[in-house]
């Protein structure tokens, strides 16, 4: 009985396990296109002419001799895969010196391939040292000017718009004996564009069913070939041989195995052994088992 239940079991488990390998639908993005927008400057210096530059007047160039230069601009560009860009910048300009800074205003404009952000100031920017010398009692040297930029619009694509956020600084050393344009990280805007697409996928067997129905289905095969012993057996074992019951004293008889093994138990008695069954004494009481009665 055991081993039908065992058998049974692991039957169910295993199918159970084939049935768990199923079609599921899954919701995957694909990228369709992407997108890429890339801003960069140019520094384009206007330069007294001279031998060392074979007499050309602009240069362009991050840094350039203070003694030549007449003037210059910082000049932005997009490079951008978008079908077009809208929106707006802003540049904040301050000044800073080794002893003190201060904000020089902002101005904005409007986004487009190439923007002029930024033309130096040079008679401002010595008139604004030398009356803060005068009245700090200072001698200021080189000056730098601080730009801080933001690009705020949409690029404008096919497959939707994205969104322009983006900062970034240009610091401007003005000096002897050059002057120097650092610009603090070109600003960059990448990505894809995505689609949900459906899938279907098998989602794979769970083997657990599998694990857990062969070890039943083991044990139910052990089961099989593998006999417990049975009452008789056990009782056989723990008797010894003797005569037959004593007709003197009071007899009990026990009609099958499982209730005269109980009672065996219950006293603590060894089971004597006779030609028709089994039995035990007990202050004077003779509890019996024949054999012709068991089935």
């Amino acid at each position: 009985m055991i081993a039908i239940i065992l058998i049974g079991s692991a039957i169910f488990l295993i199918y159970s396990g084939i049935k768990s390998n199923h079609e599921i639908t899954l919701s995957k993005s694909v990228p369709i296109s992407s997108y890429y927008t890339n801003i960069y400057y140019i520094t384009l210096f206007n330069i007294n002419k001279t031998i060392l530059f074979d007499n050309r007047t602009t240069i362009i160039a991050n840094s350039m001799f203070y003694i030549l230069t007449k003037n210059f601009t910082v000049t932005a560009i997009i490079n951008s895969t978008a079908n077009s860009i809208n929106g707006t910048y802003t540049v904040n300009e301050s000044i800073k010196t080794d002893y003190w800074s201060k904000s020089l205003g902002s101005s904005e404009g409007v986004l487009k391939k190439e923007m002029t952000i930024f033309i130096p100031n040079f008679n401002y920017y010595e008139k604004l040292i030398n009356i803060t010398d005068k009245q700090l009692q200072i001698q200021t040297g080189g000056y730098t000017i601080i730009l801080n930029i933001s690009f705020n619009g949409i690029m404008s694509y096919p497959y939707g718009n994205i969104p322009v956020n983006a900062n970034n600084s240009i610091l401007i050393y003005i000096g002897y004996p050059n002057i120097t344009v650092n610009v603090v990280n070109d600003p960059k805007i990448s990505g894809n564009f995505y689609k949900q697409v459906y899938v279907n996928l098998e989602s794979g067997y769970n083997y657990a069913y599998f694990y857990f129905g062969g070890f039943l289905l083991l044990l139910g095969i052990a089961a099989v070939f593998i006999r417990l012993p049975s009452i008789y057996d056990v009782i056989r074992r723990q008797s010894v041989r003797g005569p037959s019951p004593p007709s003197s004293n009071m007899l009990i008889e026990i009609n099958n195995l499982e209730d005269f093994l109980r009672v065996v138990k219950q006293y603590g008695k060894v089971p004597i052994a006779f030609d028709n069954g089994f039995y035990i004494i007990d202050n004077d009481v003779v509890y019996v088992y024949y054999n012709k009665k068991s089935n």
